[in-house]
C-alpha cells in the first residue's frame, strides 16, 4: 500500500486521505457529514480509518472503508448520544476502543460492529487511549489528573474481563485488585493528560499535559522515569518512534521536540 497520512482540523467537518509521493489529496471522507471530528486512526493493515467526534450524536465513532469512503456508526444500544473524545485499533485490527467525555470506554468488534464491552474509567473525561504492541494491555489518560492501565487478559475480548492490577496514588504505591492510578500532577486545573503513547517494546508509557510537560513511566511498576520540560504551553500530542528510541512531542507552543531515551547506568 502506497504511504498515505490523514489529516483533519476539529472545526472541519472532513477527513483528508493524502498521497505521500504525490503530494495530492487522495480522497476526502466524510464531506457534508455534521460530526466534528476530535480524532482518528489506520487500522494496522491500512484497509479502514476510525474517527470519533466532539458532537453528542448518533455518529459520534464512524469506521470508513478506505477503498471507496464508505462508512459505518459504532453504536451504544444503551448510550445513543455520547461525546467521543479519542479513539485507536488494536494491534491485531480486529477491534476499536473509544473514550469519551464521561470518562467511559467502549470496545467494538470492527468485523461486526457489535459493541462487546462498556466500562467506567474514570470519573472525569477519558481524554486518551493507547493499546500494548501485544493487544492485551490498555493504557488511558485522563482530566482528573490519572494514567491507568487496564489488563485486558487474552487475545479476542468478545468474552472481556476487565482487571486492574496495582494503584498508585501521587506516587505512593498501595496493592489493589484495582488497575494502577498515576496521579500525575496535583491542580485539577492545569494537569490533566491530554495525549499517552506506549513504546513499540511495550515497557515504557509518554504523556502529555497541559503543565508543558511530558513524562516517561515505566509500564511494569508505574514509576516515573523522567520529566521533559522546554515546551513554553501545553503539549498537544506524544508518541515513541517505531524503532531507535525517540520520542517526540508537539506542544500547543507550535513547537515539535525530539529526545533520546534508554536505560540509566551506573
Amino acid at each position: 500500500m502506497p504511504s498515505v497520512i490523514i489529516t483533519f482540523f476539529p472545526d472541519k467537518l472532513f477527513l483528508q486521505i493524502w498521497q505521500v509521493e504525490q503530494k495530492r489529496v487522495r480522497n476526502i471522507l466524510g464531506a457534508n457529514q455534521v460530526s466534528v471530528n476530535t480524532s482518528v486512526d489506520f487500522s494496522p493493515d491500512g484497509r479502514f480509518v476510525v474517527s470519533c467526534s466532539n458532537v453528542g450524536c448518533p455518529t459520534g465513532v464512524r469506521i470508513w472503508l478506505m477503498r471507496d469512503g464508505s462508512s459505518s456508526i459504532l453504536r451504544d444500544p444503551v448510550c445513543e448520544k455520547f461525546w467521543a473524545v479519542a479513539v485507536t485499533f488494536s494491534p491485531d485490527g480486529k477491534y476499536v476502543v473509544a473514550s469519551d467525555d464521561d470518562g467511559m470506554l467502549r470496545l467494538w468488534n470492527v468485523r461486526t460492529l457489535k459493541l462487546v464491552r462498556r466500562w467506567r474509567a474514570h470519573f472525569e473525561s477519558a481524554t486518551c487511549v493507547a493499546f500494548t504492541p501485544d493487544g492485551r494491555g490498555l493504557v488511558t489518560g485522563s482530566r482528573d489528573q490519572t494514567l491507568k492501565y487496564w489488563d485486558l487478559g487474552q487475545p479476542g475480548f468478545d468474552g472481556l474481563r476487565v482487571v486492574e492490577v496495582l494503584r498508585f496514588v501521587g506516587h505512593t504505591v498501595c496493592p489493589s485488585h484495582l488497575s494502577f492510578v498515576v496521579s500525575l500532577l496535583t491542580s485539577p486545573l492545569q494537569d490533566r493528560i491530554r495525549e499517552v503513547a506506549v513504546s513499540p517494546d511495550g515497557r515504557w508509557v509518554v504523556t502529555g499535559s497541559v503543565d508543558n510537560t511530558a513524562r516517561i513511566w515505566d509500564i511494569a511498576d508505574a514509576s516515573l522515569k523522567c520529566t521533559l520540560v522546554g515546551h513554553k504551553q501545553g503539549i498537544r500530542s506524544v508518541d515513541f518512534s517505531p524503532m531507535d528510541k525517540y520520542v517526540a512531542c508537539g506542544g500547543w507552543d507550535g513547537k515539535i521536540s525530539v529526545w533520546r531515551y534508554g536505560e540509566s547506568r551506573g
